[in-house]
């Protein structure tokens, strides 16, 4: 059986890297570049996809043969559950890249702007973003009051996922909703079961 509700995993994280500052009279420049290698504690793989596997529907007598049942089925999250088998790695790699700086331009008066991105390896479950942000600043005394806009965002092979999940509808007798979260309703539509061991990814526009 797959358990019900959320599931936590402890993980070990170990990361390697190099930054690169540059300043110069009202200029200061920033890069760097790290990897990431994230594997579970216990020892247990970490899944790289889940296979859809569709539904058969039993037919009355004398019609023996079972069809599949349209938007119908499930996704594969444990290979307790019959499919084709959950695909795994022992670990899974992340890119992260970052290049910013800051220039005065008298006065007081400053901007600043960074671009970072995480991209992940290995899986489509992982943590997968780009960000930037763009900051006007003016210092003055002790205080720095400055405006800014950024942008958080996911690629869309991991909202993608998010979005499967959390949008699952099964009917209530067929018992999928005891496996799922959240609970859902029947709607007549191709869906499957979530599964609480998705890392949640969602679009975030301070």
């Amino acid at each position: 059986d797959v358990p019900a509700g959320a599931m936590f995993h402890a993980v070990a994280v170990q990361a390697s890297g190099l930054a690169l500052p540059l300043r110069q009279p009202g200029l200061v420049l920033r890069c760097s570049l790290h990897r990431t290698r994230t594997r579970q504690t216990n020892g247990d793989r970490v899944s790289v996809t889940f296979a859809y596997v569709p539904l058969p529907m039993p037919l009355p007598m004398p019609l023996q043969m079972p069809l599949q049942m349209p938007g119908m089925g499930y996704y594969q999250v444990s290979n307790s559950l019959p499919g084709p088998g959950v695909a795994s790695v022992p670990a899974i790699h992340n890119s992260l890249r970052s290049l910013g700086g800051e220039y005065s331009v008298g006065d007081g008066w400053g901007v600043a702007a960074e671009h970072a991105s995480n991209q992940r390896h290995d899986t489509e479950f992982a943590s997968d973003s780009t960000a930037g942000c763009l900051a006007l600043f003016r210092r003055s005394g002790a205080l720095t009051p400055y405006a800014s806009v950024s942008r958080l965002g996911s690629r869309k092979v991991g909202l993608g996922w998010y979005q499967r999940f959390t949008g699952i509808h099964c009917p209530p007798s067929s018992g999928a909703q005891r496996n799922s979260n959240p609970p859902s309703a029947w709607r007549p539509s191709r869906s499957g079961w979530p599964t609480s061991n998705l890392w949640h990814l969602a679009r975030r526009r301070p």
